[in-house]
């Protein structure tokens, strides 16, 4: 655990965001309070080493951490390694997807904070969490913790579905995918025609669609 700052000192709130100019303007506001008492850092680089490079320096009281921080790079990814340091880390973000959200919850962050407030009530959010306050209601914490299990259980059974096919089989959807049709495959195999369409069959009925169009969509979104 981080240690405590000394009792008369500013909070400290670690900005990791994507968006430069919304996370300049929140400093600008929190900086510039009327208590005059949160010191706000905005991480320029959000690579996961140095962000936790730069809270180990800047001793944050809570860590604002944008689930979508650009390209591949997932905020997600960011909360276990920052919790397990000691730090409290709230979710910023516009998303509304209650799984994603859930995900974050349950790898650690203690709260949810969404950009789509208006900006005086972000102001106080960070404020109130920066003081240990809780953002999120129990209840609306369950329902977010639930979505993510759920949808985890649901991409476990997808996987399991797609492990079920042969290799041949999987050689086939993958083929599909790239929009080679049964015919073609056929004929590129040298096999029978009935041939591969008993096995896109054993594939449509292995990942429990009713379409080659279903299978090639349920493999992609795996």
């Amino acid at each position: 655990m981080t240690p405590p700052p000394p009792a008369d000192a500013n909070l400290v709130v670690l900005v990791v965001d994507d968006h430069s100019m919304l996370a300049e303007a929140l400093r600008l506001s929190l900086t510039g309070g009327p208590t005059d008492a949160i010191d706000v850092v905005v991480a320029d680089d959000l690579e996961p080493r140095a962000v936790l490079d730069l809270a180990a320096t800047a001793h944050p009281d809570l860590v604002l951490v944008d689930l979508d921080l650009g390209g591949t790079r997932s905020g997600i990814e960011l909360v276990d390694p920052l919790t397990t340091a000691g730090y409290r880390v709230v979710l910023f973000t516009g998303s509304t997807d209650q799984s994603l959200l859930g995900d974050g919850l349950a790898a650690g962050a203690t709260g949810v904070l969404r950009k789509t407030e208006p900006f005086g009530r972000l102001i106080d959010g960070i404020t109130d969490a920066a003081h240990g306050l809780a953002l999120t209601r129990p209840t609306e914490r369950d329902e977010l913790l639930a979505a993510s299990r759920s949808s985890r259980e649901s991409e476990a059974r997808r996987e399991g579905r797609l492990e079920s096919l042969t290799p041949r089989e999987r050689a086939i959807l993958g083929r599909l995918a790239e929009g080679h049709t049964a015919a073609q495959i056929a004929t590129d195999d040298f096999v029978a025609l009935a041939t591969v369409r008993s096995q896109v069959k054993a594939i449509l009925r292995k990942l429990g669609v009713n379409s080659q169009l279903a299978a090639v969509a349920f493999a992609r979104s795996s």
